[in-house]
Order: C-alpha cells, then structure tokens, then sequence
C-alpha cells in the first residue's frame, strides 16, 4: 500500500470516527447535563437514576460486565 493511500485512508476512517462516533457521543453527554433553560442540571440524571426501567438496564450491564469479566479471566 502506498503512503499517499494509506494517509487518505486514515484520514477518511478518522472523519468518518469523528461524524458518526465521536460526535454524537460529546453531543449526548452534553445534553444531559443542560437544562432547557441552558444552564447546567444534573435533574436528567436524577430523573434516569429514579425511573424502574432504567435501573433494570443499569444493573442487567453491570451484571453482563462482571459475568463477561470472570469468563474472560477464568
């Protein structure tokens, strides 16, 4: 592979990182923590850490994260 082509490369993999991955996930969090007023809130995540549904999924990852580390490790 040429030089040329594998900067060109990496600069359309970057870019396409930074629109489609990086970007959204900086715009997320954000958002999260801007009241619509625009000033900073943490009543987003108040409001996430109350609701029953999104508890299940917090503790389902958590769950999923400790049972992959252990099967990784063992």
């Amino acid at each position: 592979m040429s030089r040329p082509f594998a900067i060109g490369v990496f600069a359309f993999t970057s870019i396409f990182c930074l629109l489609f991955l990086i970007y959204p996930i900086i715009n997320t969090v954000k958002e999260a923590f801007v009241d619509p007023d625009g000033g900073f809130s943490l009543s987003f995540i108040g409001h996430a850490l109350t609701n029953p549904l999104y508890l299940e999924g917090l503790s389902n990852t958590f769950l999923l994260a400790v049972a992959s580390t252990f099967l990784a490790f063992a």
